[in-house]
């Protein structure tokens, strides 16, 4: 008749087998967690970057003014009350500029900022557009009126950091006075 149970050598194969498979998987969600972790510090940056100059570009492309706020040029933006203003013309009124709406972008502390003002109420709304932003210099140069629809050319650099991984994007942008494109809200 045999014995019901387990032999000894049984047990001990199965109690030494337990932590082997246990650590093994262990190490393996350890490597996808920092493989991810990686890929994920790797991405941020660059998103961020694309995010600015894909805010910056829409609204460069509808207004009718850009001015960039501190004086020289390139501009490093980051000090208190550097930044750049763009009017947005309504398309309602165009010799009247009291109406125009106004985007500002500005930095500090690594948070690129847009508030955007509606005209004449004054009201107005903020969204961060970026984080982790550690240089955004605008380049304006000379506007082309000779074009028959004058316009600004602005030259934006943004770089973004993040866990010490750093990307870097430019894009020339211009305005164009008549053009029926619209702001981001």
């Amino acid at each position: 008749m045999a014995k019901k149970g387990f032999t000894l050598v049984e047990l001990l194969v199965t109690i030494l087998l337990i932590p082997l498979v246990g650590l093994t998987l262990y190490h393996l969600n350890f490597f996808v967690d920092q493989s991810f972790r990686r890929t994920t510090a790797r991405m941020l940056p660059e998103q961020e970057v694309e995010v600015t100059l894909g805010y910056m570009a829409k609204d460069i492309m509808a207004a009718n003014s850009v001015e960039v706020t501190s004086g020289g040029a390139p501009v490093a933006v980051g000090d208190p009350g550097d930044g750049m203003i763009l009017t947005i013309d309504d398309n309602i009124t165009p010799a009247n500029t009291a109406d125009d709406d106004e985007i500002e972008y500005t930095l500090f502390d690594g948070t690129l900022e847009r508030v955007y003002t509606v005209r004449p109420s004054g009201s107005s709304s903020t969204k961060v557009v970026a984080r982790n932003i550690t240089s955004l210099q605008l380049v304006q140069d000379a506007n082309e009126a000779s074009l028959p629809f004058p316009r600004n050319i602005i030259r934006a650099t943004v770089t973004s950091t993040v866990g010490g991984i750093a990307s870097t994007g430019t894009r020339t942008m211009s305005s164009r006075a008549l053009e029926a494109v619209q702001p981001l809200p």
